[in-house]
């Protein structure tokens, strides 16, 4: 029995090899008699529990008030290869982790989202300082930062010399901090989503700041908070304070006020 413990408990088929396939893919530990695995440290666990009527889940048709989604789609069919597909050369060293080769890890029929849901402008405004969790990790490869270079003109060695970046300060190519700025458009779509609307416009920036730089090859994410949430003529003007992390760095990449107006239907 977990107690003192917080984390999430998914309904299977087979609670027991549904977790030893999780342990094994994320070098986590089994606990809980074989039935949740754990990170070896903290108190966050996910768990497992046997349902015999097990039915995948399906996304709801309207999501309830400020609704934390988690949609989890998993079986125990083929979890060998699955496993043995999930580790393999195209991932990283770090068990489970996807590799830099790739931003969208291919897991078969597994997936998982969260995403906070609003049914309408009145919700969101009661949300006001909430913070939003957390985007998927996803990789900056040197097409994306040489694209990103052709595109604006800013050809600078720091981005696109790979053999004079690597004895520069950097000690290699590093993302344009524009080009990660860029990003948060599309990852704040994983974080929040306003029902009831007629369209909600990319409204500008406040405050931006890169306080550290973005390696080339290095796995970034992005949180967000609902700093403000303002009444205009035209709808609500809501403002997300974005932080884009680096995988294994103490400082943000990018910290953002990013204004999105909501316009109601």
């Amino acid at each position: 029995m977990l107690t003192g413990w917080w984390g999430v408990v998914l309904d299977a088929p087979d609670a027991r090899e549904l977790a030893r396939f999780y342990a094994a893919l994320l070098g986590w530990e089994l606990v809980n008699d074989g039935e949740a695995v754990h990170p070896g440290e903290g108190t966050s666990y996910i768990a497992f529990q046997t349902s015999p009527d097990y039915q995948p889940p399906t996304w709801p048709d309207t999501p309830g008030a400020q609704q934390m989604m988690l949609h989890v789609d998993v079986g125990v069919t083929g979890l060998d290869e699955e496993l043995a597909r999930a580790t393999s050369g195209s991932c990283s060293t770090r068990p489970g982790i996807p590799s830099a080769s790739t931003s969208t890890p291919e897991w078969g029929q597994n997936k998982v989202r969260i995403m906070r849901i609003f049914s309408n402008l009145s919700e969101l405004k009661a949300a006001h300082g909430t913070h939003l969790g957390f985007t998927e990790w996803r990789a900056v490869t040197q097409e994306q930062v040489d694209l990103f270079a052709d595109a604006t003109g800013d050809h600078q060695w720091i981005h696109v010399d790979a053999e004079r970046a690597a004895t520069g300060p950097f000690g290699g190519t590093i993302a344009h901090g524009f080009l990660s700025l860029s990003m948060l458009p599309v990852m704040m779509g994983e974080l929040i989503r306003v029902d009831g609307l007629a369209m909600g416009i990319n409204y500008g920036l406040n405050k931006v700041r890169f306080p550290a730089p973005v390696p080339v090859g290095a796995r970034i994410r992005a949180g967000g908070e609902i700093a403000d949430l303002t009444d205009t003529a035209q709808g609500v003007l809501g403002t997300l304070k974005m932080t884009i992390e680096v995988d294994g760095v103490a400082k943000p990449a990018c910290v953002a006020e990013q204004l999105i107006l909501y316009i109601p239907a």
